[in-house]
């Protein structure tokens, strides 16, 4: 099969919309053919647009990210997409072209059945790259990402979003597997003891170790077995405020009580502050 992207004239493209050929198109989408197709559409057939995802597309069109993928942009016999609408608005946002299959004259009933279902969540797109434990190491990977977001730190990668499963998985990959796996370890003791937001606390283990390995390792492992713990630590006052709230402590809280233990190990104090933040506080930075 030819693999080679077509450049064809917008009167090409629309008499294959109004008289649709029997074999689909490998065509290189400039945005005056994107423009063209849209022409056609009707608004009371479409699903309502997506502006977020028009410019999420468009972004990673701009860094020459969009691959040819194998999930065609379908009109039916009335030139109207059935498939592919956000690409479209997208490669007239962006100004860059991309290849993409067409199919033309599908029939009309077809629409019903696209996009109908599973979306591709961060942990699927880690265990289709082999990545063990994937659910666990993208929710670590991810939150990470919030916490260096959040207080200014720096990222391993140039990344201002984190909005796709791909990303994600790009993000673990700078962050070192190994080191995400290590994290992964401690995700599953809190959640054999049953402390709430692992996830969360499983990342700022992450972020710890690159503090102080060896307090890391004794914070968080204590902290999920309570093991060595006297009646006045901060890490048992932490352990048992935790155990208490499970349920009722939103996940982004369970980080700052986290940073706040930690931080009063780190600085040698006795007591931290287990108030509630306000919601449009800065979020504390690990020391």
């Amino acid at each position: 099969m030819n693999t080679t992207a077509k450049n064809v004239t917008t009167g090409q493209l629309k008499k294959w919309l109004l008289a649709p050929p029997k074999d689909p198109k490998l065509l290189l989408l400039t945005p005056e053919l994107a423009y063209e197709a849209l022409v056609h559409n009707d608004e009371n057939f479409q699903r309502p647009l997506s502006t977020g995802t028009i410019k999420e597309y468009a972004r990673r069109m701009k860094s020459d990210a969009w691959p040819l993928v194998a999930d065609p942009i379908s009109f039916d016999t009335k030139g109207r997409t059935q498939n592919g609408q956000h690409r479209l608005h997208a490669v007239v946002e962006s100004g860059v072209p991309i290849a993409a299959w067409c199919f033309f004259g599908q029939p009309d009933d077809n629409f019903a059945f696209f996009d109908i279902g599973r979306k591709r969540t961060p942990g699927d797109i880690f265990s289709i790259n082999g990545v063990k434990n994937a659910k666990c190491a993208a929710t670590i990977a991810r939150k990470v990402w919030k916490y260096r977001q959040k207080t200014g730190a720096p990222h391993p990668i140039k990344i201002s979003q984190l909005k796709t499963p791909t990303e994600a998985y790009d993000y673990y990959v700078a962050l070192k597997p190994d080191s995400v796996q290590d994290s992964v370890c401690h995700y599953k003791r809190l959640q054999k003891q049953r402390l709430p937001s692992t996830g969360t606390i499983a990342a700022m283990h992450f972020i710890a170790k690159g503090i102080d390995l060896e307090l890391a390792e004794e914070f968080f492992v204590s902290l999920a077995t309570g093991v060595n713990l006297g009646p006045r630590s901060v890490v048992m006052k932490l352990r048992d405020h935790l155990l208490r709230s499970s349920g009722s402590i939103r996940a982004e809280f369970v980080g700052e009580l986290v940073i706040r233990a930690w931080n009063a190990k780190r600085t040698g104090r006795r007591t931290f502050d287990l108030a509630p933040d306000n919601i449009s506080s800065a979020y504390p930075s690990m020391v």
